[in-house]
């Protein structure tokens, strides 16, 4: 990479072994399986692209992957992450001995991606939009069955002119505004990143992906640079008028990506930052890494807000593909004495406030999918919790780096990213309340279904995805034992027909509440892990559960129980509990919660106010607590722990209510259906997420009392954001029902959109201010 020294403005430079790879004999390098080794880094827009590329073509067995450490010195791109510095199957520490390899006394730029032929150790080429190109259409003999056409012929002009514009103004254009050593330059860079995301935001508003209705190598092209926006691109590279979250639509858009397999899941925000900041010495000279954001967390607002995801999906060679570059290391960025003082010098564009709608204008009303793209498949995820995507996150999972960075090639400006940083001049603004414009979209009725999550057959996909149609809900529930609908991808129908991306849910508690043992093994129960792990251990059970059930399309973990109890083990609650003692419970709750969304899934605590103590299984018949004076000494004790401003788990998590009769709260009524349950939690414990009900189609304290039309019209006019039923049943008399119940001020048009609001929220779709 270079600077042009009398314009200020920066310059990618050439690659240097630009071949491609046929099908038909026309180049030096033939498609073969298993020849190949595909060289990339995490931290690499550019690289990233092949990456997915090969991914969403289930290329994996056909090609390997290799991939670069975040950090590289003049000598180029390293293997620091493999075990002894060098590539298990190459043999090199360095990609340099690569490109040496193919081309003797090679002095150019060292790039990934780039593909190596194995047999000779030499790159065959890094010439990364060629590279694309030929593995969508000329490896289609390895591709999996169903692969994506990423280059469809119908649109192949379409996708090449958008192309051509997403790479100079915004893969590139971002890099302009960072490397810009002239404020003309940088003001000319930057203008023209804004106007391109602008236009394309006003495409994306009316519309779920860039050019057709499935993914294209333009959604491809796009995504990595969004993907890396507030993590670096932001603070980093000064292209500072908003952060991604605060842009409704792009936001949405990047999400429901995220949640799809191959985007996401080839994503790791530590590693970008530590490039970034560590590598870019010129921009970044203490090379520090800063901390935040937090893609688990952010503030209370932000914090259920998660990337999550979307959708799958060869053609004739393009005229033309977008140019050159890609990560480039070993190479100084040479600027001109003077041209750039400590951290910069350019002063930074202002920043406006952002806007409570698209900056397009798009008004309630319009496109529904254009203001609630997100996590299809979570926690993705989708983040979601379309991590939600922002979720969330940038993705729920990633950890903050804390130390500074050990080796960095100076001033080289190499591919990557890492989280917005605010500058002296780039003064944060309070955030916007993006769910206005998105409940405003939603008719009456669609807003009720948002609030209902409703049981399907997992052993008949089909049927499920005919629910989710009709219906439109907010979420589904998967109960029993039947597992049809986690495997082969087929949660992605369920996604598919939905207007609005689905809260995916499950019990997945541990020990005898467990939904994919029979697929990813067993997990102790809760009780077993208080007894035997530490609550670090716990952690990394929930993460690594949480990922295998974002995998198979589930963003919503409803867990973990903390309810104290010292019940036998296979009573009610029993070992779902992890203690009876409220420290110890708190403790581990926060631990299983905290590594759940590390993992990519939305957790819920349950069941309010405290079920470990009852006089009974709510499943069989009406179930009395002791009195709430009691429950506040030792039940309630963990929810006043996690939950409120300040709380742990606050704006990260929901609640379940169960139904429970406590005496001195709630007379005779169940919490579920009881505003002086809701009340509690939210005035005392001020808790302001997304609150729920246990199962109110399937447990006799509530049908035993109550129809299911009447219990959920009860339970959302109580305060209940979300009513839960497990049975597979006809929605449409639900809603009728809830639909009258909101004629007659049972619920309140301004609950109901208040609670609309928090649900889409917790899916990771927006953002209350």
């Amino acid at each position: 990479m270079a600077t042009e020294q009398d314009s200020g403005e920066f310059v990618r430079g050439p690659l240097g072994v630009a071949e491609r790879i046929t099908a038909d004999g026309s180049s030096p390098w033939p498609v073969a399986a298993g020849r190949y080794r595909l060289v990339g880094a995490r931290a690499c827009p550019w690289a990233n692209r092949a990456i997915i590329t090969r991914r969403l073509l289930g290329l994996e067995d056909a090609i390997s992957l290799g991939i670069a450490g975040p950090l590289h010195d003049e000598r180029s791109w390293r293997f620091h992450l493999d075990p002894g510095g060098v590539d298990p199957v190459l043999g090199i520490e360095y990609l340099r001995e690569a490109y040496e390899t193919a081309v003797p006394g090679y002095d150019g730029g060292v790039t990934v991606p780039a593909m190596v032929d194995v047999g000779s150790g030499a790159v065959a080429t890094n010439s990364y939009a060629d590279l694309e190109y030929d593995l969508a259409t000329q490896w289609r003999e390895h591709h999996r069955p169903g692969a994506p056409d990423l280059w469809p012929a119908a649109h192949r002009d379409e996708i090449e002119s958008l192309g051509e514009g997403i790479f100079h103004d915004v893969n590139n254009g971002v890099y302009k505004c960072g490397f810009a050593t002239s404020q003309r330059a940088y003001e000319r860079a930057y203008r023209a990143l804004w106007e391109r995301l602008d236009a394309l935001s006003e495409r994306l508003s009316t519309r779920r992906f860039l050019v057709g209705d499935t993914i294209t190598q333009a959604d491809v092209r796009l995504w990595v640079t969004l993907v890396r926006f507030d993590a670096v691109y932001h603070g980093h590279f000064k292209a500072n008028r908003h952060k991604l979250t605060e842009l409704p639509v792009l936001w949405a858009y990047a999400r429901d990506l995220y949640g799809t397999p191959g985007f996401g899941d080839t994503i790791d925000f530590e590693q970008i930052k530590q490039h970034y900041y560590g590598v870019h010495t010129s921009v970044n000279p203490s090379g520090v890494v800063p901390l935040g954001p937090d893609p688990r967390a952010g503030s209370p607002r932000t914090a259920a807000r998660s990337w999550a995801g979307a959708r799958s999906v060869t053609a004739p060679r393009p005229a033309r593909r977008p140019g050159g570059g890609g990560g480039r290391a070993g190479r100084r960025l040479t600027t001109r004495p003077g041209d750039r003082p400590p951290l910069g010098g350019v002063v930074l564009a202002d920043r406006t406030p952002a806007p409570t709608v698209s900056p397009h204008g798009r008004a309630p009303g319009a496109s529904r999918w254009s203001a609630m793209r997100g996590p299809t498949i979570r926690r993705r995820r989708g983040v979601g919790l379309l991590t939600a995507a922002v979720v969330g996150a940038l993705a729920a999972g990633t950890v903050a780096v804390t130390t500074p960075v050990l080796t960095a090639n100076r001033g080289d400006p190499g591919p990557g990213s890492a989280e917005p940083q605010a500058t002296p001049a780039s003064v944060e603004q309070a955030p916007a309340d993006t769910c206005v414009p998105m409940v405003a979209a939603l008719s009456t009725r669609d807003r009720l279904a948002q609030r209902l999550m409703v049981g399907v057959d997992a052993s008949d996909p089909a049927g499920a995805a005919a629910i989710v149609k009709e219906s439109q809900v907010g979420g589904v529930f998967l109960g029993g034992n039947e597992t049809a609908l986690l495997q082969g991808n087929r949660m992605q129908a369920l996604q598919d027909a939905s207007r609005t991306p689905l809260a995916v849910a499950v019990d997945e508690e541990g020990g005898r509440v467990q939904r994919i043992d029979d697929l990813d093994g067993d997990i102790p129960s809760a009780r077993e892990m208080a007894a035997s792990r530490t609550p670090e251990q716990v952690t990394e059970i929930a993460r690594e559960r949480a990922g295998q059930l974002k995998a198979r399309g589930v963003t919503w973990n409803l867990a973990p129980s903390v309810d104290t109890s010292d019940q036998p083990r296979s009573s009610v609650i029993g070992d779902r509990s992890f203690s009876d003692d409220p420290e110890t419970a708190t403790r581990y709750a926060q631990a299983w919660a905290e590594g759940q969304q590390a993992g990519g899934v939305y957790g819920v605590l349950k069941h309010f106010p405290g079920h470990g103590h009852s006089s009974g299984d709510s499943h069989k018949g009406s179930v009395t607590t002791p009195p709430l004076a009691e429950l506040e000494q030792k039940d309630l004790k963990p929810y006043a722990a996690l939950v409120g401003p300040g709380k742990p788990l606050d704006g990260r998590i929901g609640v379940m209510l169960g139904h429970l009769e406590v005496p001195g709260l709630t007379g005779g009524n169940p919490t579920s259906v009881d505003p002086a349950a809701y009340r509690l939690l939210r005035e005392q414990y001020r808790f302001d997420g997304v609150v729920m009900t246990d199962d109110l189609g399937a447990m006799k304290a509530i049908t035993d009392r109550f129809g299911l039309a009447e219990a959920t019209t009860r339970a959302l006019s109580a305060g209940a954001d979300i009513a839960l039923f497990s049975n597979v049943t006809p929605v449409g008399p639900l809603l009728d029902a809830a639909e009258k119940g909101l004629a007659e001020g049972r619920i309140t048009p301004e609950a109901n959109d208040a609670a609309t609001a928090r649900v889409l929220e917790s899916k990771g779709l927006c953002s209350r201010s």
